[in-house]
């Protein structure tokens, strides 16, 4: 299975839309809000989403669990885990959803790390070049 993940796009929806053609072979696309897109638009582009900080006039949810490629994942922006600052609530609320994935963004900033047999993933923003963003595929992950 081939996932796009991503993150702060902050309406460049064109750039949005130049890496899901890039990648037209990802079966699933989460996003970990900060897009300012419409969820009308998000919905049709078939992107899985959560409300960011800068999502103000979204009915989108905080978070979501997904279960994909027998994992768990938890897509949040991390704003109200003070991220920038800490990762220590977004593990605590990581662990107490059992997740083997935790999608983050808000800090603009990639990283991939593993505590506590938890892999977080940042894919960075997609709201100026260059475009960041992760692919998952197969258990791995890859940061562009």
């Amino acid at each position: 299975m081939k996932i796009l993940i991503t993150s702060d796009i902050h309406g460049n929806y064109e750039a949005l839309m130049a890496v899901k053609n890039k990648h037209q072979d990802c079966e699933y696309h989460l996003d970990a809000g900060d897009s300012k897109i419409p969820e009308h638009t998000l919905n049709n582009d078939n992107i899985i989403s959560v409300k960011g900080n800068s999502d103000i006039h979204s009915n989108l949810p905080l978070t979501r669990l997904l279960e994909l490629d027998g994992k768990k994942f938890l897509l949040v922006h991390g704003d109200l885990q003070g991220v920038k600052y800490s990762t220590e609530k977004l593990e605590f609320l990581a662990k107490e959803a059992n997740v083997d994935y935790c999608i983050y963004g808000h800090t603009h900033i990639q990283s991939i790390s593993i505590k506590d047999k938890i892999t977080y993933i940042n894919p960075g923003a997609i709201m100026s070049k260059p475009l960041e963003y992760a692919i998952y595929e197969d258990g791995k992950i890859k940061l562009f």
